[in-house]
């Protein structure tokens, strides 16, 4: 259930399988260049589908923000009332990333959750209830390497707020590459990204998830240019 919902959101919070900066990159400087994009997904698990979500990126003058909205539908609505609406922004360095802020707020049935992270703090907030903050993880969020110049970087940490993912690349290929993902509980699968370029920019076409379940997210319209 937990990496059917992450499926759902994009990668994006508390996901872990599709956490992973890891698109071939065949153009570095394209990737650099001002854009914005309209992104609608849906989101697989063996072959049913389980969720959709729609994401909006923009990158000018040096400056990002990625929007989304992520949520279960089809069978899957009969088991949860899942929703994530989450954002990234920060600044382009050359051909780096510097990420300035990450959240979500997250939804179903009973349960509310909350999770900012911003100038190196953690702060979450559950069914209303202010908890203590604490120090974010030192490494790049989840949303950001994902959706704003992905490409294959070797091994790297990801953060999703809450959860820290471990990523060992397998292989690299035209067009995307393979990561071995550690979670907090040190399981493991392995995650597939293939890229489009939409309005400019590089972003995730499809995302293959190989767990117990194979679990996939793609682009509504993955054939088009």
């Amino acid at each position: 259930m937990y990496r059917m919902r992450m499926l759902a959101v994009l990668l994006a919070l508390q996901s872990a399988a599709s956490s992973a900066e890891i698109a071939a990159l065949p153009d570095p400087q394209a990737a650099v260049d001002d854009g914005e994009a309209s992104l609608r997904y849906q989101a697989f698990v063996a072959g049913a589908q389980v969720g959709e979500a729609e994401v909006n990126v923009s990158v000018a003058n040096g400056v990002y923000r990625v929007d989304g909205d992520a949520r279960s539908n089809g069978w899957m609505k009969g088991f949860t009332r899942w929703r994530n609406r989450f954002s990234a922004t920060g600044r382009i360095a050359g051909t780096g990333k510097e990420p300035a802020e990450f959240s979500y707020t997250e939804s179903d049935r009973d349960k509310h959750r909350h999770v900012i992270v911003r100038d190196g703090t953690l702060q979450v907030t559950k069914n209303g209830r202010e908890r203590p903050p604490r120090q974010s993880p030192d490494v790049p969020d989840v949303v950001s390497a994902l959706f704003v110049l992905p490409h294959c970087r070797g091994d790297q940490v990801l953060h999703t707020g809450r959860h820290v993912y471990r990523l060992s690349e397998v292989e690299r290929r035209a067009g995307g590459c393979r990561y071995e993902v550690t979670d907090d509980d040190d399981d493991t699968f392995e995650v597939d990204v293939e890229l489009a370029r939409r309005q400019g920019l590089l972003i995730p076409k499809k995302i293959t998830v190989h767990a117990w379940l194979t679990g996939w997210i793609e682009l509504v319209d993955a054939g088009r240019r």
